[in-house]
C-alpha cells in the first residue's frame, strides 16, 4: 500500500485540534508515524497565537484524488 504524508497545523486551540486531527487520521489508518509536534511563531499573518505543526505518515489504499 502506498504512503501518504499529511502536514498538520493549527493556531486555534492548537493542542485540542491537533489531538482531534490525529484521532480522525487514526480512524483511517491505525498505523500512523507521527513527527515531533513543534510550536512555531506565525509567519506572514498578524496573530498572537502560536502554531503547533507536525507531519503524519500513513498507509492508504486511496488514490491521491480521493
Amino acid at each position: 500500500m502506498p504512503y501518504c504524508f499529511i502536514s498538520l497545523g493549527s493556531n486555534i486551540a492548537p493542542e485540542e485540534n491537533c489531538q482531534l486531527m490525529l484521532l480522525a487520521l487514526r480512524s483511517l489508518s491505525p498505523n500512523l508515524a507521527i513527527s515531533r509536534i513543534i510550536r512555531t511563531e506565525p509567519v506572514g499573518i498578524a496573530s498572537s497565537n502560536h502554531f503547533l505543526n507536525g507531519v503524519v505518515r500513513l498507509q492508504t489504499g486511496q488514490r491521491p484524488a480521493e
